[in-house]
Formats: structure tokens, sequence, C-alpha cells
């Protein structure tokens, strides 16, 4: 299986590094990550000391001019050109230059990796980068899966009766629910009033719904997966979906710096992350459907449920339809917004999106309706939705009323001059792959088993005696 990258993708590493401690070259537009314990050892002692001092004298200035201006705004122009200043001459290339100290010594033995600016990130600012083994890029399995996973619900959802039903019940059932705060009995509608379409809600309430909606989905998610099985994660049905990491490459040449930030919210970020690049085409080691027959009836799953994951065909369907439905209420979003770049970005990635190659979201900022049951409740009961599962998020929560519902807001990154959202990628079958393989207790199925020794017989030649 391949996989296409078809917008920015950053899928976190759990790390961040300083780009004040990094090597900026802006006439190359590219990023040079310090091992900063190998640079002190490369500097020696003496520089060591010098440059821990020549950070602290800057820093303090800095500090020096933001409590000037936090003191009197008025100078807040004349106070900011001079921070500028400072920090024109205040990074690792300056002070490279400044002691004469040659970048190629130091990029041979301290420099972990090098990186594409698209956006170069300011002074000091916090970089998140890209996950990685031996400082290589790759993209993990488990977050196909976790995105598969999420699309075999919506089907399940959006076709099965019984768990349509149980899902009304749970969602409906929560308001007239008890639970005890402060030793004060209250209901949950009692709560999802006292936190809706306010900006400054209470944040215990919040957190006690919040449980609530988590628990539900999960209960969602054993009913599905697991049926009988429910807290042993080794009988899930997704045990026998093989999604392997893909091959890993050099970051010099799939990653570039940009940032994220968020529209139509009250306040205004950049967050800096290492993104693969679109177009990036990468192979996955592996991608196939393996049963274990007694494993799955342990489970405790009729053949409906099996039917799910029969072979990766229909894997992919089911990424399909939940992608197709996905990519509508994006594609409403942004045209009621206004956002062309989107727009035109999504119309893009919606022509992509076939059954037998279907577009999927993966990584940081795809959002709460791609990792959630959120979208089918939206799809088959909007009421629902809008009074009930939007308030079991911790974010703040309005109705249509009040500028809702929830998602009202998305983190677009800035690229090629464009605000576009990251995380699409492609699924692309080769021929190489499998389809699916089936095991009983005893190994493979009789059918398998001679095919294999038919497949051995031909290619070792293999005649048969005459009895």
């Amino acid at each position: 299986m391949k996989v296409n990258v078809l917008s920015p993708l950053y899928i976190e590493s759990g790390e961040s590094y300083d780009s004040l401690l990094s090597y900026l070259d802006l006439q190359k537009n590219r990023l040079f990550v310090v091992d900063i314990e190998k640079f002190f050892k490369a500097i020696g002692a003496s520089l060591s000391v010098e440059f821990a001092d020549w950070i602290n004298k800057n820093m303090a200035k800095i500090d020096k001019l933001e409590d000037l201006k936090r003191k009197n705004k008025k100078i807040a122009k004349k106070i900011n050109d001079e921070k500028w200043k400072i920090k024109k001459i205040f990074n690792l290339k300056n002070f490279l230059q400044e002691n004469n100290i040659s970048f190629h010594k130091i990029k041979s033995s301290c420099v972990i990796y090098d990186v594409n600016c698209e956006n170069n990130p300011p002074f000091g600012k916090e970089i998140f980068p890209f996950i990685k083994q031996m400082n290589k890029v790759y993209i993990p399995g488990t977050e196909i899966k976790g995105a598969i996973r999420t699309a075999l619900l919506y089907k399940i959802i959006k076709e099965d009766k019984d768990m349509q039903r149980f899902l009304q019940n749970r969602l409906k059932g929560i308001l007239k629910e008890k639970i005890k705060i402060n030793d004060q009995d209250f209901t949950y509608e009692e709560l999802i009033n006292e936190v809706k379409n306010k900006k400054k809600f209470n944040r215990k309430f919040k957190k006690y719904l919040v449980n609530k909606g988590k628990s539900i989905e999960s209960e969602l998610q054993n009913l599905v997966f697991r049926r009988y099985a429910k807290d042993d994660p080794k009988y899930d049905l997704l045990k026998f979906l093989q999604v392997g990491d893909s091959e890993l490459v050099e970051p010099s040449e799939v990653l570039s710096i940009s940032y994220a930030e968020p529209f139509n919210t009250s306040k205004s970020f950049k967050v800096f992350y290492e993104y693969i690049i679109p177009d990036t085409q990468l192979s996955l080691k592996e991608f196939c459907i393996e049963f274990n027959l007694n494993k799955f009836e342990n489970i405790g799953l009729t053949q409906k449920y099996k039917r799910l994951i029969k072979d990766v065909n229909a894997i992919l369907s089911a990424c399909y339809e939940f992608t197709k439905d996905l990519l509508e209420e994006e594609i409403a979003f942004s045209k009621a917004y206004e956002l062309k770049d989107v727009l035109n970005q999504l119309i893009q990635i919606e022509a992509k999106n076939t059954p037998d190659t279907p577009v999927i979201r993966i990584g940081k900022d795809q959002g709460y309706l791609s990792i959630t049951v959120g979208l089918a409740v939206k799809k088959l009961w909007p009421d629902l939705y809008e009074n009930i599962l939007i308030h079991t998020t911790k974010n703040i929560s309005y109705d249509s009323q009040h500028g809702g519902p929830l998602p009202k807001s998305r983190k677009l990154v800035k690229w090629n001059g464009q605000s576009i959202t990251a995380g699409w990628i492609q699924l692309i079958p080769d021929n190489i792959q499998k389809d699916s393989r089936t095991y009983s207790k005893e190994g493979l199925q009789d059918k398998d088993m001679n095919r294999a020794i038919e497949a051995l017989k031909k290619k070792f030649k293999v005649r048969e005696l005459k009895k």
C-alpha cells in the first residue's frame, strides 16, 4: 500500500526544539537542527560559557524592554523596533560569525538533520518536529489504523439499526441521569444548561460532561469492535488488520517548516511544525487482513461484522464513504465562511477520493468530526448533536442560535501563500499486497494449505509418484 500525501501533514513526536539554538540559513530557507550537547563539545568549555552568557545578556535586554512596554504603551512601537534589532542578531548563526567559528565544522559534527522552511520561524520560536526513527521520517501505521477505525465505526452506525438505537438511547438517556458533585445531585441536563453558550463555563461541570461523552463512545466502540471481550484488546476486531509503518526517509527530502493558526477564534496564534510536503509518496511495510477464526469467534461478532474487514477492498470502501461525508461537511463550512483557498483545496481532494483509492485524514489538527462519532450523530440526529453531544466536549459549545454548532473554527496551515487544511492523505493499493490470510487454531485453512502445497510443488518441480 502506498500513501500519497495530499496536504501538509504533521504527526507529533512529543518533542520540541528552539529555533534560537538552531542554525537558520535565510538565503537558502533551510534550518539546521543542532545537537546542543555536541555543539558545546565542539566549541570547547570557554566558548560554551561565553555562549551561555551571551544568551542570558540578550534575554535580559528583551525582558527589560517588555517591562517598559507594559508600563508605557505609548512607546510600544519604539520598543518593538528595539526588540527587533536585538532579535536580528540574537541567533546561533550570528554567534558563530562573531566568534569566527566555521559553520561547516559545526554542520559535520553537530547537525542532526536539516529541513526546508516554507515559512521561517521567528526568533526563539518553539518548533514541533515530525515523528522520526533514527532521525528519519515515517508515517506510523497506528495513525492510519486509527483513521480506518473511525471510518468503520461510522459505517456501522449509519447501517446498523441496533447500533443506532443504542447510541440514540444513550445520548437521550444521559439528560435525566444523575451525578453527585460536592454532595449535591445534578442531572446531566442541568450540567449542559450550565455550560452551553457560555464563554466562561463551570470547568468542573464540563469535566463531568466530557467524561460522560468519552464513556458513551467507549461503550459503542466495545460493542462494535469487541462485543464479548470488552476489556481485552487482544480480541479487538481491528487486531486482524495489519498496518505497518511507512518506509523511513531523510527529513531533508520530505519536510518543510511552516505554521498553523486558528480561524474564527477570538485569539490568534501561530504554532510552527515540521510538515511532510504535499505530493510526497511513501510505501507502507504491510497492509493486509489476517483472520484468526478462533479469536474471531471469541469476540462474539456476527458475519455482518466480519464483512466490515473481509478484505482490503471493504476497508478502502468504508474509508471512502466516511471521507465523502466528511468532505461534504468541510466544504459546506468553507463555503459558509468564504474560505476560497480551503474550498479549492477540498474540491481537488474530493476528486481524488474513490472507493479504490480513498482519502483519509490523520495527524495534528484534523478536527473533531474526523476522530469521533460526531459526524454520524450530526448526520442522523442533528438535534441530539446540537443539544447534547457538542456539550460533552472540552471546548466552548455554542448551539446554532449562538454562532455554532461546534466545531465553528478550524486550524489552517500557511502554505505557498495560502491558508489550507492539514492531514489529508490518499491510500493507493499496489499489486504486491495480499488482501487477506485466514488462520484456524491448527494453522492455515485446508484450502489455503492445499494451495500452498501446490505452489511449493510447482516451484521445486516435485513429481507425483505413480501408484
